[in-house]
This record gives structure tokens, sequence and C-alpha cells, in this order.
């Protein structure tokens, strides 16, 4: 036997369309989707063929080496400071790996980054040029794993 037609259950209204210009809110907001990523700031570099067009040859790096008696002596981490001439269009793994081999006494370059002051810490895959960097002193920040 059907229930009465007052007593009748409505079905819920269907969910409400996220608004044109966003997926909704993350935070609880109605849509349930997460936020869209931020978008990225303008950093004020100029790409990375237009700095690399504005050097002529090698640009000046220093790198900050810290003092650590742990690891491997020949690497040498006193805290000196360590010169060194470089093409702006190699990558920062280029430059870690000829860093190891001619400034740290072999160190791979899988032991440490490289950190600069206001970009923060550099990526592998990038070069010299998309980083902007001239003239720059750069920490070389060991990679401590299993502590």
């Amino acid at each position: 036997m059907a229930p009465p037609p007052q007593m009748q259950m409505s079905k819920p209204p269907p969910p409400a369309a996220p608004p044109a210009g966003g997926t909704g809110g993350g935070d609880g907001a109605p849509g349930g989707e997460p936020d869209a990523k931020r978008a990225r700031l303008d950093t004020g570099l100029q790409s990375e063929a237009d700095f690399a067009a504005s050097c002529s040859g090698p640009v000046e790096l220093q790198f900050s080496l810290p003092t650590d008696a742990t690891v491997d002596s020949a690497w040498q981490m006193d805290g000196r400071t360590v010169p060194m001439a470089v093409d702006v269009m190699l990558t920062i793994k280029q430059l870690k790996e000829k860093l190891g081999a001619e400034k740290f006494g072999g160190m791979p370059a899988s032991k440490y980054q490289l950190k600069d002051a206001t970009l923060g810490f550099l990526k592998d895959r990038l070069t010299i040029a998309h980083y902007n960097l001239k003239t720059a002193t750069l920490e070389v920040v060991l990679k401590k794993r299993g502590r």
C-alpha cells in the first residue's frame, strides 16, 4: 500500500553547478572540488633566451660551503667560498657535476643542493640562465639522509 500523498518523500534538488570562474572551494565551499593551484607570481626575471643573449661569455658564481667534519674529508666542506666561471646554458645538474669534480674532490651531485638567497633551492633540470644568475653567491646545502 502506498503512503498517502502528503507523506511522500520528495527527492533532493540536484547539486548546484560551480561558478563559471572556478571549481568551488577546497575548504568546504559548495562544489566540493579543490581550488585551482595558485597562479605563479611575476618573478621579474628575464626569459632564459633573453638572459643568455645579454651575457657575453661565462658568468662568475661563488659557492658558499658549509663546515661539516662528518663528511668525506676529500670533499673539503670547510666553510670557504669557492669561485667558478661557468656557461649560462649549463643546467644546475651539470653545474653540480662540474663543481663536484673540479672543486669538491669528486663529491657526487646527488649529495648536495644549491640554494640562492632569493630564489630558494635551484632545480637540477633548469639552467643558470633560467634563474638569471650572473654574479651570485649560492649556498651549498648537504643532503642529510637517515638522520
